[in-house]
């Protein structure tokens, strides 16, 4: 008898056990071993030189013209995710970039952007894999 019940405790220890695994798990993994979710895109800070004349102010800068996408500029997406009941940002990026914009005045008359999607990865070859072919 006394058997059976030390086997029983051990039984609900081992579940008990797995159980705070499968909890805690997913928590430790994307909380404290996958790390943050890359910096989010921005544009550079960096300005043209403005010429200046005589009174000292800033000459208008003329943007008129067909103005192409740099070299090393980069697309990709940020979503939010729940996996495992926890939060998680995935981020996938691309450097696969390449189009250009007309612009005359103030304005944006057209723009051509294309992003190669088959070169966006991520931190998850899973995940790109799926991205990829859907």
């Amino acid at each position: 008898m006394a058997r059976i019940r030390r086997w029983q405790r051990w039984l609900i220890v081992g579940i008990a056990v797995v159980a705070a695994l499968a909890v805690a798990g997913p928590f430790v993994y994307i909380h404290f071993i996958e790390g943050k979710a890359p910096k989010r895109l921005s544009l550079s800070s960096t300005r043209g030189t403005a010429t200046t004349v005589a009174s000292g102010a800033a000459a208008d800068i003329p943007l008129d013209g067909t103005w192409k996408v740099a070299s090393g500029s980069q697309a990709g997406y940020r979503v939010k995710e729940i996996l495992f009941g926890q939060n998680h940002e995935a981020v996938g990026r691309t450097s696969a970039v390449t189009g250009d914009a007309a612009i005359q005045g103030t304005r944006v008359t057209a723009a051509n952007m294309t992003v190669d999607l088959t070169e966006v990865s991520s931190d998850q070859s899973r995940r790109d894999t799926q991205f990829q072919h859907r």
